[in-house]
C-alpha cells in the first residue's frame, strides 16, 4: 500500500493573531463572503523555506495551497482535472504556515470515526501535555484511513461562492478508502475545517475516518500555558 501524504487545518476564522511558531496572511472571512480573494503573499516571498508546513487557497480560489516540509503540492482544477503544481510561483489569498524541525510523538490506540472525535483527541493531549490550544500550532498524522472525502475549490468569476456547500460544488471532489496517510495540519479550539493533500489529490477534507493504532505528532515548540 502506497502511503498518502495529506494536510490538514482546522480553522473556523483566519487565526487573530500569530505567534513564534505559526504566522498567516489572508482572511478566512473576506474568502468566505466573496470580497478579498487577491493575493496576499507569494510562495517566493517566504523566506525560510526549510522544514517548511503551509496550508491556504490560492489566490482568486483556484485551488488550494500546500507545503510539507518544503515540498510544495499546489492543486487547481483544469478542464475538470486535477492538476498538481511542485513549485513556488504561486499567490495565496489565505496563507497557514510554520517551520518545523522536531515533533513529539503519540500513539493513539482507538478509531477515530469522524473530525470531531480528531479534535477531541487532539485537545485531549493538549490539556495532558499543558499546551495552550487556543493559538494555532501544526501537529502530523501518520496511519490508515479507513475512508476520506475531499474536494478542491474552482472559482466561478460569475458567482461569489459564499457557503461550503458552493466551495465543495464549484471544482473537483473524490473519496479514498483504505490508504496508509501521512497528514500535517494545523489545529486551534477557536477553529474548525480541512484540507487534505499528496502528490496526485491535493483538496479539502470533508470526512475522515482513521484507523486505530495511529501515530499523532505536536511540534516541540508548544504553545504552553
Amino acid at each position: 500500500m502506497n502511503t498518502i501524504f495529506l494536510s490538514v487545518m482546522i480553522y473556523l476564522f483566519i487565526f487573530s493573531q500569530g505567534n513564534e511558531l505559526v504566522k498567516y496572511a489572508g482572511s478566512l472571512k473576506g474568502i468566505m463572503k466573496g470580497n478579498d480573494i487577491s493575493s496576499k503573499i507569494n510562495l517566493n516571498d517566504i523566506k525560510n523555506k526549510k522544514n517548511l508546513y503551509a496550508l491556504g487557497a490560492a489566490e482568486n480560489l483556484e485551488g488550494e495551497i500546500q507545503i510539507f516540509n518544503g515540498e510544495p503540492f499546489n492543486s487547481e482544477v483544469v478542464n475538470r482535472k486535477l492538476v498538481i503544481k511542485n513549485d513556488f510561483q504561486k499567490g495565496t489569498a489565505l496563507l497557514v504556515y510554520a517551520n518545523v524541525k522536531d515533533w513529539n510523538e503519540y500513539k493513539i490506540d482507538e478509531v477515530i470515526t469522524d473530525l470531531n472525535l480528531l479534535q477531541q483527541k487532539i485537545e485531549l493531549i493538549c490539556k495532558t501535555e499543558n499546551i495552550n490550544s487556543e493559538k494555532p500550532f501544526p501537529f502530523l498524522i501518520k496511519g490508515s484511513a479507513e475512508n476520506l472525502s475531499w474536494h478542491v475549490v474552482s472559482s466561478n468569476s460569475q458567482k461569489v461562492l459564499q457557503t461550503h456547500e458552493e466551495h465543495k460544488s464549484s471544482g473537483l471532489s473524490g473519496e479514498l478508502k483504505n490508504e496508509a496517510v501521512e497528514i500535517i495540519g494545523f489545529y486551534s479550539n477557536k477553529h474548525q475545517g480541512i484540507i487534505t493533500h499528496h502528490s496526485t489529490v491535493a483538496g479539502h477534507i470533508d470526512e475522515l475516518k482513521l484507523k486505530k493504532n495511529f501515530k499523532l505528532y505536536f511540534s516541540n515548540i508548544h504553545n504552553k500555558k
